[in-house]
């Protein structure tokens, strides 16, 4: 009986933490990903990207940050609001 206790108070303790790194995973997630999805998206007005007084273009690199920073706003928002 007590040792049934103990297991079930260590997994509920550790579970909480696990909750807490997967809520801060989130958070940092929401946080980087617009950035990330921002400055890609305005990389040629920045001067970062390749400028082309002629046209504006998106280059590979940029859509790849585009993509990757909406894959961490929707997987950032999954970690954040995720209930165990």
């Amino acid at each position: 009986m007590q040792l049934s206790r103990y297991r079930e108070q260590y997994f509920c303790k550790h579970r909480k933490i696990i909750l807490n790194k997967t809520k801060t995973a989130g958070i940092v997630l929401l946080i980087c990903g617009p950035i990330l999805f921002i400055v890609s998206l305005s990389a040629d007005y920045i001067g970062v990207g390749d400028v082309d007084p002629d046209h504006f273009t998106l280059g590979y690199k940029q859509i790849m940050g585009i993509v990757v920073g909406a894959v961490g706003i929707l997987f950032g928002i999954f970690l954040w609001r995720k209930n165990c």
